[in-house]
């Protein structure tokens, strides 16, 4: 009977977790470049239970599973027009790089709402809202004199990756890779579109869809122990 406990509880877990990440999704429909995050289980330590004898066969049961970790879906989205000349979108495969002045770290991201900053030395670099410098193909920030300029976009630089799985997302739409990634690759055949953003590629109804699933399942986990409760009440009584 505990292994029923520790069984639902396990799956409650994970569909709560599955939850989160569905709600984060929904949360951000309308937030530009954010890509979709989808919940990856892996399933727990698996036991081998032995039929009575004669019998020789070995049956299998497991005791769960986690969400082991959250893929990133980075198909492209929508593009909305909003004639802003420091807006841009991406059109074909990559990222935008931006470099964090304070710690000098290095972001990937699809959102290409930047504007004007001026740094200490008087010039104007082109960045993120945040402050986040918006970096050209030598890895350099793009100083820019006015937002009539005609060759901010082909200044730009866009990124690609050798693999794109184990990149994190870290909540702002910035995404960080890892060491199995590889090292970014200037892209030859993506470029850069003027006064348009790319919008979110969270699809709404396949996302209430994913929710009630994960409900479903939560509840189906919450019965289980409240089953096993019952049952071993039961056995505790006719015990005495």
């Amino acid at each position: 009977m505990n292994l029923s406990f520790y069984t639902a509880a396990v799956s409650a877990s994970a569909q709560q977790d599955r939850l989160n990440v569905i709600a984060n999704n929904i949360a951000n429909v309308n937030t530009e470049g954010y890509k979709t995050l989808t919940a990856a289980f892996s399933g727990l330590l698996y036991q081998n239970v032995r039929e009575p004898e004669p019998a020789v066969s070995v049956l299998r049961h497991g005791v769960g599973a986690r969400v082991e970790k959250t893929d990133i879906n980075f198909n492209a989205a929508s593009l909305m027009p909003t004639d802003y000349p420091l807006d841009f979108a991406i059109i074909g495969e990559g990222f935008f790089a931006v470099r964090d002045p304070a710690t000098d770290e290095i972001y990937y991201t699809r959102n290409g709402i930047f504007h004007m900053s001026r740094q200490l030395n008087g010039e104007f670099y082109l960045a993120t809202p945040t402050g986040e410098h918006v970096l050209g193909p030598d890895m350099l920030p793009i100083v820019v004199e006015s937002v009539d300029e005609n060759d901010i976009g082909e200044r730009i630089g866009v990124f690609m990756f050798a693999h794109y799985e184990g990149f994190v997302a870290d909540g702002r739409g910035f995404f960080i890779p890892d060491e199995k990634n590889g090292a970014p690759i200037v892209s030859a055949d993506a470029f850069v579109r003027r006064g348009v953003v790319e919008m979110s590629n969270v699809e709404i109804a396949k996302e209430f869809t994913e929710m009630i699933m994960a409900q479903r399942l939560y509840q189906m986990s919450l019965r289980m122990i409240s089953t096993s409760d019952e049952i071993e009440g039961t056995i505790n009584t006719l015990r005495r």
